[in-house]
């Protein structure tokens, strides 16, 4: 447990990523899964309508749902939710709902119910707390009103591969700018409570409130570090990315382009980016796709509200490991352009 994994007889290979609290592999892991029941594994190129339709309508799809189920599974059955979410058969079934048509609303998939759970089972912070009085209900943090730009440069990723060939990606972010504003050993600590959900008039019983924030409770985030092995098992690509919550788009976009596609793993990160996550497709502002917007609104009924071109600040890394002819590892490295990074070998 802990970690999310998925196998695939046509990508044919395994990927690790983050667990809930973050919904960002849960995100991956269900976009790849519809995007390989919708062939998308034939289209051969990142920058086709075809591909962009598809790939923004399973990020709309996983949004809606990650929305409802992802939360500290300390406090509600997030894990077995999101079993059932990346169930062959639910994917099968979301994937068959993605038509010639973009969704005019993105509908929910099989959520179920929320149910709470004693943290005390799963939380080592929170059995503390037994015998103490009991806790207050849980409450819905309030939508921050407007965001900060310095805000989007606050994350980071680290991607090592060492000379024994273990591996590492890992994601870091104090959420907004200067975290909380306070340093303890001289890291600073993470502002993190706008990450738990905005206030919701639906019922409990839908599992809106399974992000409402609580003491000791931990609120979901958008990180999606990954490490991806091939059909022998061996190492392939280990990955991650800042960027908010467009993050898991990201991911799936390089593993499509790089492992899927063939493209070189910095032309991979490189290429354009689109995601679902508000609910309504988006593409990046000033890249290859944003002239595709008229003709994907003409091709496949999507509005003005139901897409737009906005900017989508990716801040990818990651090592690609390939082989020579006599079977040797070779590591290629890779920094997304969009941000200062860099990639080293030594």
């Amino acid at each position: 447990q802990g970690v999310s994994s998925a196998a695939s007889d046509v990508y044919k290979r395994q990927i690790y990523t983050q667990p809930a609290p973050s919904f960002g592999g849960f995100v991956t892991l269900y976009s790849l899964g519809i995007l390989e029941r919708k062939k998308l594994q034939d289209e051969k190129a990142l920058d086709t309508p075809r591909f962009v339709y598809y790939a923004a309508e399973a990020s709309r799809l996983a949004n809606v749902d990650r929305r409802a189920v992802i939360g500290d599974p300390a406090w509600s059955n997030v894990n077995a939710r999101a079993s059932v979410l990346l169930s062959e058969a639910e994917l099968d079934r979301r994937a068959a709902q993605i038509g010639d048509k973009a969704f005019d609303t993105a509908p929910a998939g099989n959520i179920g119910n929320f149910v709470a759970a004693d943290p005390a089972l799963y939380d080592t912070m929170a059995a503390l707390d037994k015998g103490r009085a009991a806790a207050p209900a849980t409450r819905l943090a309030q939508a921050r009103p407007t965001a900060r730009d310095e805000d989007w440069n606050t994350t980071s990723n680290v991607a090592v591969v060492d000379g024994y060939g273990n591996a590492l990606s890992m994601t870091t972010t104090i959420n907004t700018h200067w975290g909380a504003h306070m340093e303890a050993a001289g890291i600073m600590l993470n502002d993190v409570m706008s990450n738990f959900s905005a206030g919701s008039s639906a019922p409990p019983s839908t599992g809106s409130d399974v992000n409402g924030y609580q003491g000791t409770k931990r609120p979901r985030t958008s990180i999606a570090p990954a490490i991806a092995f091939d059909a022998e098992g061996r190492l392939r690509l280990v990955w991650g990315s800042a960027g908010g919550g467009p993050i898991p788009d990201y991911i799936f976009k390089s593993f499509m382009g790089h492992v899927v596609y063939g493209l070189d793993l910095q032309a991979a990160i490189n290429a354009p980016n689109f995601t679902g996550q508000n609910g309504v497709a988006e593409l990046e502002a000033g890249s290859a796709l944003a002239p595709l917007a008229d003709s994907l609104r003409a091709s496949y009924g999507y509005d003005t509200d139901t897409l737009r071109v906005t900017g989508l600040l990716s801040g990818l890394s990651g090592i690609a490991v390939t082989r020579d002819a006599n079977g040797r590892a070779v590591y290629s490295g890779a920094a997304d352009n969009r941000r200062s990074g860099a990639a080293f070998g030594y």
